[in-house]
């Protein structure tokens, strides 16, 4: 048989892209790249200020088939945890039968592509205090220390958009977010916590600024309540300080009687094996 005539499914890969872009060529076919997008999902691009390291992409999916108002989890490292931690909230939802409530998911990131201007602004935006690390793997061309302005920005501009736009519930908000997404995650929660409900840090960046959240003195627990905490990290993470138990243990000692915290790891062989849960209540 020839090899025109063979079915492209059968044909080695070479062939069949050299086939495939012969069929193109005769059809007239034509191709355009664009964005993947979720369906129902909006994305909007806030401009901040005059600087090309002032724009932030604000991502918002809502549950379907729900009516809101809606708790909202607001994500940091949107680029990367968007699409994926927003489908996760359509698919348990989906598959709750009634017994969950839905979730709107907000992603914010730097709005470029270029990843030297991502990686710079994010460290500038997702650190605590105007500190350098050895572990960043890209020189911070624009600083460090915004997570303040960062947290201003998402409580007296990103959130109240949102919530005006969409049926979004401003008493139920939640913060997420992983390595310096989960650093900004638990300094909001110890410094500055008014405003959310929820912490959710997966292998937060506790290193940072020679352990600055493990240390009482340098950062003690703001003096009103917080709410549920989640703290998640791989048991065979290659972290370069693996200072996450620390964290756990200080923070469930001292007194913070409105927080519940629910770190996932295994401390012990007696204790939780990987994938399992220990949950302590901060007394």
């Amino acid at each position: 048989m020839r090899a025109d005539r063979v079915p492209l499914a059968w044909l080695p890969d070479a062939t069949h892209r050299a086939s495939a872009g012969a069929a193109n060529g005769r059809m007239g076919v034509s191709w355009t790249a664009g964005p993947a997008e979720m369906p129902g999902a909006v994305r909007y691009t806030l401009a901040a200020g005059d600087g090309p390291a002032d724009r932030w992409h604000v991502s918002v999916a809502l549950p379907s088939g729900a009516a809101g108002p809606f708790l909202v989890l607001y994500l940091l490292d949107g680029f990367r945890t968007f699409l994926s931690t927003a489908q996760i909230a359509q698919t348990t939802l989906a598959y709750s039968l009634g017994q969950l409530r839905p979730v709107a998911v907000v992603g914010i990131s730097p709005a470029t592509d270029d990843p030297g201007r991502l990686s710079a602004q994010r460290v500038r935006d997702l650190t605590p205090t105007s500190a350098t690390s050895r572990y960043l793997f890209r020189e911070p061309v624009y600083g460090t220390g915004g997570a303040g302005a960062m947290l201003d920005l998402i409580r007296q501009v990103i959130a109240p958009h949102a919530e005006s736009a969409h049926p979004l519930d401003p008493t139920d908000r939640g913060l997420a977010g992983f390595s310096l997404g989960g650093l900004m995650t638990c300094w909001t929660l110890v410094r500055r916590p008014e405003g959310f409900r929820r912490f959710l840090a997966v292998s937060p960046s506790l290193w940072w600024d020679g352990g600055l959240l493990l240390d009482p003195l340098r950062a003690p627990f703001a003096d009103h309540g917080t709410g549920d905490v989640y703290l998640a990290v791989g048991e065979r993470e290659n972290s370069p300080d693996r200072s996450w138990p620390v964290m756990t243990e200080t923070r469930c000692a001292r007194p913070c009687p409105t927080s519940t915290w629910s770190p996932t790891w295994p401390p012990s062989p007696n204790d939780c094996g990987p994938g399992r849960s220990s949950t302590s209540t901060a007394k």
